[in-house]
């Protein structure tokens, strides 16, 4: 969820809850590499997501595996 969004120091910001638990990447390096089914389960999830942002018009720019909870 959005909590505040506008513009600091000349750069545009978005500020979200915290969602907690762990990312894609802490995992990764806790437990080794998925198995090919979670990698692609995985990577549906976050199409889905980027979908649902993309359908309202906003654009993430920074995916990345620390980024996906």
């Amino acid at each position: 969820r959005a909590l505040a969004a506008g513009e600091a120091g000349g750069r545009l910001f978005l500020a979200t809850e915290l969602i907690d638990g762990e990312d894609l990447a802490t995992t990764v390096t806790r437990h080794g590499p998925l198995a090919p089914a979670d990698a692609c389960l995985a990577a549906y999830q976050a199409c889905l997501a980027l979908q649902h942002v993309h359908e309202r018009g906003l654009v993430h720019r920074d995916v990345k595996p620390s980024n996906l909870m």
